[in-house]
């Protein structure tokens, strides 16, 4: 019934705003919408967690498995082409919610990936555009959202050790780069502030700091996971800066970077700086980066003509598209991608440079590269001449 209301006051607010705006307030309430429809986040904490059955990777692919050769050393680069940040909350055996994924479609989704040639990079290195991925490969980072003890969970060994949970996010991650260690191990939680995130083993300071030495990141996701768009000035404050206050009080040499939106909904617009920084009980906070659910045309790029610091996409882990409707999910994108190439972000290979296109320079913010080389080239040079790179120029 609450969805239903809420569609109601769609049609209202979008009759009364401009084109921009209803869109908007559209693709808000409907993210809202399917947030309130799907199973609570208290019921899927307080029954615990002890880890689908689907541990290992299943030996026959739930879904289609893309096949693409692997790039090579003479791939043109394009580092303004798109880079995906995936959201996921829990994972489940069978019948999960709308931001859920079912375990094997997760083990499909890694493999997916490395087939066709992306490579994990954590949010840190991103925000820092870091980019070490190799010459060839695209990075791709992955976000999980909640603190839900299916994305990360600890159980105790009988000699006291702590591990993951078989069948969690962070134990398959764990698994595939076992195998594949050239795709890497990294993701981003952004966790709320119950007392039953990660629930499992482990104290919270013993959960924090299992992650962070492991390679992975925590990020904020509000501590009560409130719309942000209902909240004023000190409210939002509060929902941001008591969640950092969180994660200072048990790992308190950590300094997360990023936060994410709760039901991917930003504040009021003249409210929007308090998500990126602000103060509560005489703690200041500040975060580079603020991330949505779904496509919001901002790509993340620090460097991009078109980035926004409080606005960045994030793409759910999903495959929901059908002839008649077309959901731009991470089915879809890399289906896209395997069609248009051109289309992602293609690393150079050198962190300290930026490697574009000639046509794809004007994408390029000059002010914000912060040191780095901008390198351009003429694509049809580079690629009828890959080992000597005579279309390339330099600009500081």
């Amino acid at each position: 019934m609450k969805w239903i209301v809420l569609a109601s006051l769609i049609v209202l607010l979008a009759a009364c705003a401009g084109s921009n705006q209803a869109r908007e307030i559209a693709v808000e309430a409907d993210l809202a919408a399917a947030r309130l429809a799907s199973p609570t986040l208290e019921n899927d904490m307080s029954a615990g967690f002890i880890g689908p059955a689907i541990s290992e990777r299943p030996s026959v692919p739930h879904r289609r498995v893309y096949r693409t050769p692997p790039p090579d050393d003479h791939v043109s680069p394009n580092e303004v082409g798109e880079i995906m940040i995936l959201v996921y909350h829990g994972l489940h055996e069978e019948r999960p919610g709308p931001y859920d994924r079912l375990t094997a479609d997760f083990w499909d989704d890694l493999q997916n990936l490395y087939d066709q040639g992306y490579r994990l990079i954590s949010m840190e290195d991103l925000i820092n555009n870091n980019i070490t991925t190799p010459r060839g490969y695209t990075p791709v980072v992955l976000s999980f959202d909640d603190g839900l003890p299916s994305a990360f969970s600890l159980k105790e060994l009988e000699d006291g050790t702590l591990t993951p949970v078989p069948g969690t996010a962070v134990y398959i991650i764990n698994a595939f780069y076992e195998m594949n260690p050239d795709f890497g191990r990294t993701a981003i939680f952004f966790v709320n502030g119950r007392a039953g995130t990660f629930q499992g083993a482990g104290t919270m300071e013993e959960r924090f700091r299992f992650l962070i030495d492991h390679g992975f990141e925590i990020g904020n996701h509000g501590y009560t996971h409130a719309n942000f768009a209902t909240l004023d000035g000190r409210q939002l404050q509060r929902e941001v800066g008591q969640l950092h206050q969180f994660i200072s009080r048990y790992f308190p040499e950590y300094e997360p970077l990023a936060l994410a939106y709760p039901f991917g909904i930003r504040p009021r617009p003249h409210l929007r700086h308090y998500a990126l920084k602000g103060e509560y009980n005489g703690v200041s906070y500040s975060y580079p980066w603020a991330l949505r659910v779904g496509n919001t045309g901002v790509p993340a790029m620090p460097y991009h003509i078109n980035f926004d610091p409080s606005n960045v996409s994030r793409v759910v882990a999903s495959d929901e598209s059908t002839y008649y409707r077309i959901v731009p999910d991470l089915g879809y994108l890399l289906r896209r991608f395997e069609r248009y190439p051109h289309l992602r972000f293609i690393s150079d290979g050198d962190p300290n440079t930026i490697t574009v296109p000639r046509e794809l320079v004007d994408y390029v913010n000059l002010h914000s590269l912060e040191g780095r080389t901008l390198v351009v080239y003429d694509r049809h040079e580079e690629e009828d001449a890959p080992e000597e790179d005579e279309g390339a120029e330099e600009a500081g």
